[in-house]
């Protein structure tokens, strides 16, 4: 009698179910449902915590992350596609990718292997902008940490943060891509299909530390607390300034997350945080758009939410009831600047300021790799 291939599809769903609750990882999660329509409908989408992206070398096949849910740090197959590129940010689920030597930019789905086409950048793109911006493709590979206040702009990526309106989709309206400029002073976007980007006039917010999708409209804040909505239907593009942030201390970084239709605006003061006994100044506020007036409610609680951030670039995401991470917390990554050391992610209470403590990832703190949150867009 020959041999013949189990049909691991006619297992029961009680057996897969059972089996795919022992699953901790979310790539094991994720190769577990895609085996095939019954084990799919077995294993119920979890909510897996965002995976943070350790430093790399850009030609290998593999790329390293760090999953908070276990405290491990693991490796998953860098698609051929991704290889020997810049990393510009993510978002969605998807890394903006830049290619130095034809100075094509791409969007990735890592998982997948799904590849967008976007406009290439070109020596022509500061030109209509009434802010002096420098285009120089050797220094596209310049340390990611350099985004960091006070590090001269000449040694910072051209793109310093990219992020997408939602998921490409192959039918219906284009997402959009907005992207931070080599300063901070400019910002550009498109949609896939574009010709070209097109330059978004600041009209006076400088130093932008970070932007977000929020209610049909892209929003930025820059160093100072000035929050912009930008005007893209405008001619030409421009920004229109509708805030600022009503805190009196202005910390080392802003960012702007949104979750769920809601947007969160975290303040975030680095000063010796290389310290474990160094209490880090935080605070949340949430935006209300009320009356058609945009105004700021500070969050003293986050619930059973938990904030991912990145001292090291502008991904940042928000996570509800998440497996294996703590609630109403905090998660900031950040690169150590000591030879040698780490890479470690502060843990701090929200509204909590004497709680916080470090978790080491085990992974060397290479100054010349890319370290950002994804959360994998595969449910």
């Amino acid at each position: 009698m020959e041999n013949q291939s189990p049909d691991w599809s006619s297992l029961s769903l009680d057996l897969l179910n059972r089996v795919s609750k022992k699953l901790d990882h979310s790539f094991d999660y994720l190769h577990f449902r895609s085996v095939c329509s019954n084990w799919h409908s077995a294993a119920p989408p979890l909510k897996f915590p965002p995976l943070l992206f350790l430093p790399f070398d850009p030609t290998t096949e593999t790329i390293p992350f760090f999953d908070p849910s276990d405290g491990g740090v693991h490796s998953f197959p860098l698609p051929a596609e991704a290889r020997n590129k810049t990393f510009c940010g993510t978002s969605h689920g998807w890394l903006i990718l830049l290619d130095e030597p034809t100075n094509c930019i791409s969007l990735l789905n890592p998982l997948t292997s799904t590849s967008v086409p976007l406009p290439p950048f070109t020596h022509h793109l500061p030109k209509p902008s009434t802010k002096r911006v420098i285009l120089r493709i050797d220094r596209c590979l310049a340390n990611p940490r350099c985004i960091r206040p006070g590090v001269p702009w000449q040694n910072r990526p051209f793109i310093q943060e990219a992020v997408l309106s939602s998921p490409p989709a192959t039918s219906g309206d284009p997402c959009i891509v907005m992207a931070i400029l080599q300063n901070g002073e400019e910002l550009a976007f498109c949609r896939p299909g574009d010709g070209a980007w097109t330059l978004v006039e600041t009209n006076g917010v400088y130093n932008i530390d970070s932007v977000a999708y929020w209610n049909g409209s892209f929003y930025a804040v820059d160093r100072i607390g000035r929050i912009a909505v930008c005007e893209l239907n405008a001619t030409p593009a421009g920004v229109a300034r509708v805030s600022l942030v009503p805190e009196p201390l202005v910390p080392d970084q802003f960012k702007l997350l949104e979750s769920k239709g809601e947007l969160l605006l975290v303040g975030i003061d680095t000063e010796d945080d290389d310290n474990p006994d160094y209490e880090m100044k935080t605070f949340v506020y949430k935006a209300d758009m009320g009356e058609g007036r945009l105004t700021w409610t500070k969050v003293d609680t986050m619930g059973e939410k938990t904030l991912f951030l990145s001292e090291d670039s502008n991904s940042g995401f928000v996570g509800h009831e998440l497996r294996g991470c703590r609630r109403n917390c905090m998660y900031i990554s950040k690169s150590s600047d000591h030879e040698e050391a780490v890479h470690f992610i502060r843990l701090r209470n929200i509204g909590d300021s004497s709680s916080s403590e470090l978790i080491s990832c085990r992974w060397s703190s290479n100054p010349s790799g890319a370290v950002f949150w994804l959360k994998p867009g595969f449910f």
